[in-house]
């Protein structure tokens, strides 16, 4: 469930079936917010270089629970896993 902090409402809600489905979700929202906190509007794909690096390093907690999905990582920064 998304819950808009400005509003406090639910914004979206998602039905999660699988755990690959849950990692993708979660490693998505990381990125979008560190895209977020620094306040560009990129992509995973087009970020720079520091965001990209902040990008990794909150990832890396969550690869280390979950190592069988770190190929979901590249497919969100758009490389070939």
């Amino acid at each position: 469930m998304k819950i808009s902090a400005e509003k406090r409402y639910i914004v979206e809600n998602v039905i999660i079936y699988t755990t690959e489905q849950l990692a993708r979700i979660l490693f998505s929202e990381v990125s979008i917010d560190v895209l977020q906190m620094t306040g560009n509007d990129y992509t995973e794909q087009t970020a720079a270089p520091l965001e990209l690096a902040e990008i990794k390093r909150r990832w890396r907690t969550y690869i280390e629970q979950l190592p069988k999905y770190i190929c979901l990582c590249d497919l969100l920064l758009g490389k070939n896993a």
